[in-house]
């Protein structure tokens, strides 16, 4: 019977330790997914330390693939630099702006995960950036025209009757050529110096050009048709001698239904209330993403995640201090067995889990980087930029869910090894106590 007791006690305390182990490793999980992957902060934290903000004007918005987009996003006026493009980009869509659409995306996706209710969606709502693209091109055209080149057209002298002089003919040539060129989105960069002509050549000059372009056919009826409701401002502008002035005047008629048309095309590619919706252009870019599949799936899922959450949570802490506690009881009244018991345990499951935190911590860095980059079935319609601002969040991601794993085992290794401690100087203790006597 002697023997027997010890045996059943160290059975018990094995099989307790076992439950202990997977008590808290069900604990763990449900930590990560709960103040993690179920936490709005968590992502907003994420893609603020990876830059993700500055990258998708920098990189994203300025990629290759994505020019004809971006084209658009800007009116389709062609830009004099790649740093102009990014700046005109953080004027059209504010970063301040970009960063609550995404975050806000973002706490709806977890809402509609933890709450079961509605449909997932993910989107950043472009309907203000769409209305500041005109204003924030004019504004940038107007200061390229203060910065163009203005040439001599010499001295020329007009008769109110006679024929026209033909350098002045001429002037009116290199004018034409100047508001075709801004009608294809051009940003001039030279034009006729207007202030030495006399103010009679001034308005010869005016109504020549103006005949031309109403007899243009290199530009659209919507030009013309615009050119001449303003014909009364232009006329004006020229014969004020600013050539500045009537660049300035004229870019309005010249490129606003280019740029009216460049909105047009993204609002037809774009969801209903001016939405860019990301699980949408996923189906697009990847081919083996299907959106009715994806939604599906996350239906599925959604209805069990608040319950397993609930129930391992519970389960969870049940099971690590319950099997610790009853650990104890076993070894009563033995207390130098009732420490160093759960103590073991304790140490055992902090170690493992910490140690495995560590080694796959280490294998996310090495293993995600190229997984989207080097999917056969993806790689050819995603833009490079995309790919590797996606590796970055991915590996991010990853590195903070895994890295949560250490720090509660980190914990329960040091209790145990206090208990471990404890149970150590308990017997010496004891051992002491029974030598004196």
């Amino acid at each position: 019977m002697g023997c027997i007791v010890p045996i059943l006690r160290a059975g018990s305390g094995l099989v307790l330790g076992v439950v202990l182990f997977v008590g808290f490793a069900l604990s763990l999980v449900d930590r990560n997914v709960s103040e993690k992957l179920l936490n709005a902060e968590f992502y907003g934290d994420i893609i603020a330390a990876a830059s993700t903000y500055n990258r998708i004007y920098d990189e994203v918005l300025v990629d290759d693939e994505l020019k004809e987009t971006t084209n658009r996003l800007l009116g389709n006026i062609n830009i004099v630099s790649r740093q102009e493009t990014v700046d005109l980009l953080r004027q059209t869509i504010p970063p301040k702006y970009l960063r609550e659409e995404v975050e806000g995306s973002v706490g709806r996706a977890i809402s509609r995960l933890s709450q079961d209710s509605g449909e997932l969606d993910f989107y950043v709502d472009l309907t203000k950036p769409l209305e500041s693209v005109k204003q924030v091109m004019f504004d940038y055209l107007e200061q390229k025209i203060d910065e163009i080149d203005l040439f001599e057209s010499g001295h020329i002298y007009c008769l109110l009757d006679g024929p026209a002089d033909p350098r002045l003919l001429e002037i009116a040539a290199d004018y034409m050529i100047v508001f075709t060129s801004m009608a294809e989105g051009e940003v001039p960069v030279s034009a006729p110096d207007l202030s030495a002509l006399p103010m009679l050549c001034r308005q010869v000059l005016f109504s020549v050009l103006y005949k031309r372009v109403m007899e243009s056919s290199d530009l659209s009826a919507e030009v013309i048709s615009s050119v001449r409701v303003q014909h009364d401002v232009l006329k004006a502008s020229f014969e004020s001698g600013d050539a500045l002035r009537v660049l300035k005047v004229a870019q309005r008629p010249l490129m606003e239904s280019r740029i009216d048309g460049a909105i047009l095309q993204i609002r037809q590619d774009l969801r209903s209330g001016d939405r860019f919706d990301l699980i949408h252009q996923l189906e697009e870019w990847y081919d083996s993403f299907s959106e009715a599949q994806f939604r599906e799936a996350i239906s599925n899922w959604r209805e069990r995640i608040p319950k397993s959450l609930n129930f391992g949570s519970h389960l969870g802490v049940t099971m690590v201090f319950g099997s610790a506690v009853l650990m104890g009881l076993v070894f009563f009244p033995i207390l130098s067995s009732m420490l160093i018991w759960p103590g073991i345990a304790f140490f055992i499951t902090g170690f493992y889990f910490f140690v495995a935190a560590k080694i796959t911590e280490n294998k996310v860095l090495d293993t995600l980087p190229g997984i989207l980059e080097n999917s056969p079935d993806n790689n050819l319609n995603v833009p490079q930029a995309v790919t590797q601002l996606s590796e970055d969040l991915l590996i991010s991601l990853g590195s903070a869910f895994v890295g949560g794993l250490s720090g509660p085992s980190l914990n329960l290794l040091i209790l145990g090894a206090v208990l471990i401690g404890a149970s150590l100087l308990v017997s010496l203790i004891s051992r002491s106590v029974s030598v004196v006597k």
